[in-house]
């Protein structure tokens, strides 16, 4: 059973032998959420919310009044209620970051600590948040819960699916405010964004030349320093160090050949 105690009535969650979940409000028919205290909530072991064995929706009594979203917990609310607000009372003692919840807080701190308590139980490595450990072991596993209706294909992570769905739709939700360039993803922006700035944080390790790019420009300098060529003609194992390079062979010396 459980109980949430108001000033003048209670909100009773009951769960009967027909295993269907009743909410009875005694003495009105309305609250004030801010005077809620919660009471955890105890199930006898093995029990379901239906006698299919598949949990049926716990009720979300309460309302965000600014955007009407629904929550099951007085505490889930309220932490939601400060989203739509400034508020950040929770402040790091390390560096001073704020934020509005002391979840995230417990996060970040997590840091400055070094702290990883989440271990993968398949290859042991560590994470500092239970979201990043469930993602990590879809590796395992192999579950893919994120599936394109349009294609069929499925992914591992959120971020990529939905960069994927782009694809079809052919929009670019990520616009440099320089030049107008569309980008399909939040980190290739940042990555286009240095290009403008002039900013090159990425030197080589050979000699003091600087780059915008890490993958692309910088690792396509440093092949001038170890000669390394990866890209193979397939028609004539011809070898170059660049891509680009290849493509132009392939044009040039093999056109109306398929590579």
């Amino acid at each position: 059973v459980h109980v949430i105690k108001l000033s003048s009535l209670s909100l009773i969650f009951m769960l009967h032998s027909s295993e269907t979940l009743e909410i009875k409000i005694s003495a009105a028919q309305s609250f004030d959420v801010g005077h809620a205290q919660e009471v955890p909530v105890k199930r006898p072991p093995g029990r379901s919310l239906s006698e299919g064995g598949t949990r049926k929706k716990a009720a979300r009594p309460f309302i965000c009044s600014t955007c009407g979203k629904t929550f099951a917990l007085v505490s889930t609310l309220r932490a939601h209620e400060k989203t739509h607000s400034d508020e950040k009372t929770f402040v790091c003692t390390e560096c001073g970051m704020s934020f509005l919840t002391k979840s995230y807080l417990d996060y970040h701190q997590r840091v400055h600590t070094g702290e990883k308590p989440y271990t993968c139980m398949h290859c042991g490595k560590t994470f500092a948040q239970k979201s990043n450990l469930r993602v990590h072991e879809r590796l395992h596993t192999g579950e893919k819960p994120f599936h394109c209706e349009d294609c069929g294909e499925s992914f591992i992570h959120a971020n990529s699916f939905k960069s994927h769905k782009q694809l079809h739709t052919g929009m670019k939700a990520f616009c440099c405010e320089h030049c107008g360039k569309g980008f399909r993803r939040g980190t290739h922006l940042k990555t286009h964004l240095l290009t403008h700035t002039g900013v090159k944080p990425f030197q080589c390790d050979l000699c003091p030349k600087t780059f915008a790019l890490k993958a692309s420009s910088l690792g396509k300098h440093k092949r001038t320093h170890t000669g390394e060529k990866p890209y193979l003609c397939t028609f004539c194992s011809k070898s170059f160090c660049q891509s680009s390079h290849l493509h132009y062979h392939y044009r040039a010396f093999h056109p109306g050949q398929t590579s």
